[in-house]
């Protein structure tokens, strides 16, 4: 009995230490729908960190292994918008920045 707890303890020690050796976060995702080719740009509010990345043709981007905080994204051109959010860990955000012109009257 008290040898199965000594492996057991031994394993959970030994799963522990190499999850945090090797990295292990929790993380998020931030997705959404920009302009065709726009540029994006995410950036952490809490330590001032910056991603960039550009749409697809079909407007569609996606920026993930984002730690949990306060982020902006901002769509740089040609239509200059920005969100601010926030990531929680193991969830994926929707940022949608497409310009939608408003219908006429």
């Amino acid at each position: 009995m008290n040898r199965d707890k000594l492996r057991m303890a031994w394993l959970l020690t030994f799963i522990g230490a190499f999850s945090h050796a090797s990295g292990a976060t929790a993380t998020g995702t931030i997705a959404g729908i920009a302009d065709p080719g726009a540029e994006i740009v995410v950036t952490n509010l809490d330590n001032g960190q910056t991603i960039t990345t550009f749409a697809r043709e079909d407007g569609v981007y996606r920026v993930e292994r984002l730690k949990p905080g306060r982020y902006q994204v901002e769509e740089m051109a040609p239509h200059a918008q920005s969100r601010t959010l926030l990531v929680s860990a193991g969830t994926d955000a929707r940022v949608d920045l497409l310009f939608l012109k408003p219908e006429p009257p």
